[in-house]
């Protein structure tokens, strides 16, 4: 009886051992042999605020960073009251990664708000719809703020 305890554990070891084999498939190699995450997925917006910076009236303040993704999200769901399942569409991405996004956004608003902190809209993996619904042909990626 202890056998079968024995093997039914040593398969489930196996199948652990080749689902975590088949979910590096996604993952990229470096040159010098290291694993990164796949690139993340370009996401769809329409708009581009003309003001992309928002600060309190105190002279010291601390800064958030909003991505142009998570203010696109913000538009859709609460300015244009979409359903989230439509809105992700939109944004070409899945309804998990729009409920972060969203989810996200709404954090760092509230942090800007309640602890007067500037906000300033900048960087993410977009792309940027024309008014056909159609892209312009590139993603552009901003990581840190920088283009």
């Amino acid at each position: 009886m202890s056998s079968k305890i024995f093997l039914f554990s040593k398969n489930i070891l196996t199948e652990v051992k080749i689902r975590c084999i088949i979910s590096y498939e996604h993952m990229h190699i470096t040159k010098r042999g290291d694993k990164m995450p796949r690139p993340r997925k370009c996401r769809r917006i329409e708009f581009m605020p003309d003001n992309q910076y928002f600060y309190p009236k105190s002279k010291d303040f601390e800064e958030v960073i909003i991505s142009f993704e998570e203010v696109e999200a913000l538009r859709l769901s609460d300015l244009e009251a979409m359903e989230q399942d439509s809105a992700s569409e939109k944004m070409n991405v899945s309804r998990g990664t729009f409920q972060r996004i969203i989810n996200s956004a709404r954090h760092k608003i509230a942090d800007a708000i309640i602890n007067g902190k500037a906000i300033r809209i900048e960087g993410g993996d977009y792309e940027l719809m024309s008014g056909n619904g159609n892209g312009m042909g590139h993603c552009r990626r901003f990581r840190g703020g920088r283009d």
